[in-house]
């Protein structure tokens, strides 16, 4: 892979990973409309991200 993969996927999972795991602990407190926003959030972030990049590359 090249470095522009490497750090794509790191700035990815640098914005994207801490709104996975305060998504998860939201649902285990019990806020599941808080934890299911968070989860949403991730996984637009990602995809954004691989659209962006997809762009970028081509």
């Amino acid at each position: 892979m090249s470095l522009t993969r490497w750090l794509y996927f790191l700035w990815t999972f640098t914005v994207a990973g801490p709104l996975a795991l305060m998504g998860v602990s939201r649902l285990t407190d019990g806020s599941y409309v808080n934890g299911a926003v968070f989860l949403v959030l991730a996984i637009v972030t990602i995809a954004v991200f691989e659209y962006i990049y997809a762009g970028l590359t081509n």
